[in-house]
């Protein structure tokens, strides 16, 4: 049996007859506030669900299906999340601190304002809107961002080497440095706001 509850008030949310949570099937799932965190959710199917402000910290999410769903406000840290597939999300103000998110895929996701401080988004598909989000020391290698909205994003020690950026937009980035595109760091400054944007160097 498995019983999930929520974080706060620790009320049962679900209850599972098996004996863990891997592979399940549990699209549609109406889990917000949910405890989940340093569960084994591999290969689950949590599509169209409402997850808003769960906890998933430390958690094992290898290949789990949250397309369609709503995390905002949800926290993610440390959690591994390889080839996760947040396709059609909403993630608005959740936290993937120091998370797993190698090859992860968030087309056409809305992740306003999410903190990635320390994750692993190599090889991920980020063609999405990402303005404000928290970026730093973030390993974007070989990423996926062309078209991406990173307007005032925090991308400051990120390594964005090899990383596909076509007509990403990155007015207002913070990119103290970073590691661009060739792999070559750019250097602190404090030139006037009117000087070239960092990304036409790519």
């Amino acid at each position: 049996m498995v019983e999930i509850k929520h974080k706060s008030t620790r009320k049962f949310l679900l209850r599972i007859e098996a004996d863990g949570l891997q592979g399940l099937k549990l699209a549609g799932s109406q889990l917000p506030g949910a405890d989940l965190s340093g569960l084994d959710l591999t290969g689950s199917d949590l599509s169209n669900s409402d997850l808003r402000n769960v906890k998933l910290t430390q958690s094992k999410c290898e290949g789990t299906n949250f397309e369609a769903s709503c995390l905002s406000g949800a926290s993610l840290d440390s959690a591994n999340l390889q080839k996760a597939n947040f396709v059609d999300t909403v993630i608005q103000s959740a936290t993937f601190v120091g998370a797993n998110l190698r090859s992860a895929r968030f087309r056409y996701a809305k992740l306003n304002d999410s903190d990635f401080h320390g994750a692993d988004l190599s090889m991920a598909e980020l063609r999405v809107n990402l303005p404000h989000a928290v970026l730093v020391e973030v390993d974007l290698r070989a990423a996926n961002l062309e078209r991406a909205n990173l307007i005032g994003a925090n991308l400051s020690r990120a390594n964005l080497t090899n990383a596909k950026l076509g007509q990403t937009i990155l007015a207002l980035a913070k990119t103290e440095d970073t590691i661009d595109a060739r792999g070559r760091r750019l250097q602190s400054s404090k030139r006037p706001a009117k000087q070239n944007s960092w990304w036409k160097f790519w």
